[in-house]
């Protein structure tokens, strides 16, 4: 009988023995697949126990504040270097509150973080365990975009405010009078016919600007031969070019015909913005050339005048969305300051490239490059 008990106690053993492996199979096992998440976070987290001592970091972390595995075990006050950052920490261990706030850090490199601190309180057999947890989201690049937004749409209402005015003002001279002296009217109208043009340009580039931005939809790519390309838009700004005397002239470089895979929509947009940048900055009886060369993997379109060039300093800045080099320059030009933007995002949105090169008053270059989107 006593052997029966003893064997009964030892199945029980056993299957207790069994199922405490499985626990612990079960609690590692979730413990890798928390620590595979928390790796995996796009999230900094930091774990600081009570005695402000580091014992978990995620690679996250390492990156957004530039440290690294060393960190575990050592207090956070040795390794972090936003005064603010601690200061958060302190108050919630100090206060017992979660904590939110953007903080700007300004070295090694400038960035804007949303930093989150939660405090734990952890009851284990009657002591009491306090940790806090940090949680750090890099938002700089949402920030930059939040900027760029704001600043497009104070200068698209501004932009699109001088026309109106315009067209405001002169209209109601008219209204009051001004319509019985016929030279005034017609004069009046010419400015109003000029400002609504611009207007209705200024519009359309929003629109494109928008568009192409946006697009996420693949291209629909055709063969196109460069050539016939750019002399469709040689033929449609020829008449600008002759009011002012300019000589407009295209060089093929291979003497041969450049054929390559593209959309024909877009690379006529390259084309015509850059020519007509370069017709409106160029000076009466001065020179525009458009250079195409087949490369190994590109093709190359080039826009060379002899106009009034870019300042050095300009340069870097010259393809923002409504950036003036000078507002007597855009003023004259009747440009609508996105007509550079335009053609760097499609360049970009097409897998190419953009370059330009510009001495004031010695002319400006533009070269693109775009690829042949060729398949074996």
């Amino acid at each position: 009988m006593r052997l029966n008990e003893f064997d009964m106690i030892g199945e029980n053993v056993n299957a207790l023995s069994d199922n405490l492996q499985q626990q612990n199979f079960q609690i590692q096992m979730q413990d890798e697949r928390l620590s595979l998440m928390v790796d995996s976070m796009i999230l900094g987290v930091l774990l600081i126990e009570s005695d402000r001592r580091i014992t978990l970091a995620n690679p996250a972390v390492y990156h957004i504040l530039s440290i690294d595995e060393s960190v575990i075990s050592k207090t956070f006050t040795s390794v972090l270097t936003s005064f603010r950052l601690i200061q958060m920490i302190e108050k919630s261990f100090k206060d017992r509150v979660p904590l939110n706030e953007e903080i700007y850090l300004y070295h090694p490199k400038e960035m804007v973080l949303d930093v989150n601190v939660i405090f734990v309180d952890d009851h284990d057999n009657d002591e009491m365990n306090e940790q806090v947890i940090v949680l750090i989201y890099d938002i700089t690049d949402i920030r930059r975009l939040e900027k760029i937004r704001t600043d497009f749409i104070a200068n698209a209402s501004h932009e699109l405010k001088t026309p109106v005015t315009a067209l405001q003002g002169f209209s109601e001279t008219l209204l009051e009078g001004a319509i019985d002296d016929k030279d005034t009217a017609i004069e009046f109208v010419k400015i109003m016919n000029k400002e609504s043009k611009r207007l209705n340009q200024l519009i359309a580039d929003i629109l494109d600007l928008a568009k192409i931005e946006q697009d996420q939809v693949g291209h629909h790519l055709e063969p196109i031969d460069l050539q016939m390309a750019v002399d469709e838009v040689v033929q449609q700004v020829q008449m600008e070019a002759d009011k002012k005397g300019i000589h407009l002239s295209t060089v093929n470089a291979v003497g041969s015909e450049i054929i390559f895979n593209s959309e024909k929509g877009l690379l006529n947009q390259i084309i015509t913005n850059l020519v007509n940048n370069a017709i409106n900055y160029t000076d009466e009886k001065g020179n525009v050339t458009i250079v195409i060369d087949d490369l190994e993997n590109n093709v190359q379109i080039q826009v060379i005048d002899t106009g009034i060039g870019i300042p050095e300093d300009d340069l870097p800045r010259i393809f923002e969305r409504f950036y003036r080099v000078s507002k007597s320059r855009s003023t004259s030009s009747g440009g609508t300051g996105l007509g550079l933007s335009i053609v760097r995002n499609i360049v970009q949105s097409l897998g190419g490239r953009i370059d330009v090169m510009s001495q004031l008053n010695e002319g400006s270059e533009f070269r693109v490059l775009l690829p042949k989107n060729t398949e074996e």
